[in-house]
């Protein structure tokens, strides 16, 4: 037998809904202050200084576009990104003649199956190295600088 179900939307409380977020929402917004006890919990994007100061012209880089557009307003931190951050400042801390120092690396690499939060891990490294004082330079779209600004494809006229 078919059976027709009808749903409604349920109308809030007349008080509103109360919620304590208390374990969900990490220490703090500032991406320099989370520690190790805020990976799994969500920050506020908006009241991030370090976020709104950096990405205030350009937006977030990668994919994170998207959430932008979609008006995402926390975000999760997380462990490979509070790694990633805690490298970067540690060899920025080390004498630029020593083993390991910022000057003496080529690089990093980040890797990581695609929509497994590379962009967003640079976003964050990119807030908290902003926040303790280095001078950062975006360029969130590499193909603007390589097939102008807009340009999307390589084999299209642009």
């Amino acid at each position: 037998t078919e059976r027709e179900l009808q749903y409604r939307a349920l109308q809030p409380p007349k008080g509103g809904v109360e919620a304590d977020l208390r374990g969900l929402m990490a220490s703090s917004d500032e991406p320099l202050s989370h520690t190790a006890a805020d990976a799994g919990k969500i920050f506020s994007l908006e009241r991030s200084s370090a976020f709104a100061s950096l990405f205030f012209h350009t937006g977030l880089c990668g994919k994170g576009r998207q959430e932008q557009a979609a008006k995402t307003a926390a975000a999760l931190v997380r462990p490979e990104v509070l790694e990633l951050r805690d490298e970067l400042l540690w060899r920025a801390a080390r004498p630029a003649d020593a083993q390991h120092s910022l000057r003496d690396s080529s690089g990093l690499v980040l890797v990581g199956e695609r929509g497994h939060g590379k962009s967003w891990a640079l976003n964050y490294a990119a807030a908290a190295c902003e926040a303790a004082g280095w001078l950062v330079v975006l360029a969130p779209w590499a193909a603007d600088w390589t097939m102008g600004v807009g340009a999307r494809s390589a084999q299209e006229a642009n």
